[in-house]
């Protein structure tokens, strides 16, 4: 059964609130880094997700649900991979014709943010 959203709750973030979600996962390495010894442990990325809706509907002043926000970082981190694998792509072909696709994989607005996720072996 279908969970029906509550008034008042974000089904579609904002670029803002995506930037805040990316600095608040960032703060849990349980949720992305596979060599963190709590990637593994369910309660201690239940914990983490639990903290970062509270700290989600604190910053933005309305609420958030777990699941958008899962979703919504997996979709991040999803386009976080694939731009990397277009950036390496197109490293590997430089040439002037190919400068375009380094800046248009560089300037999507939440490359740099996710840049902590290269430390982590998972490729998404």
């Amino acid at each position: 059964m279908k969970r029906l959203h509550q008034e008042n709750e974000a089904t579609v973030l904002t670029q803002e609130e995506k930037f805040g979600l990316i600095e608040a996962v960032e703060r849990f390495p349980a949720l992305w880094d596979d060599r963190s010894r709590d990637y593994k442990d369910l309660n201690a990325r239940n914990d983490a997700w639990r903290s970062i809706v509270t700290d989600m509907e604190i910053d933005y002043g309305r609420r958030f649900s777990r699941h958008i926000l899962q979703n919504t970082f997996k979709n991040l981190k999803d386009s976080f991979a694939r731009k990397q694998r277009e950036h390496r792509s197109a490293l590997a072909r430089t040439s002037g014709a190919q400068a375009g696709t380094l800046e248009q994989v560089t300037r999507w607005p939440y490359y740099d943010a996710l840049k902590f996720l290269t430390t982590s072996t998972d490729p998404g």
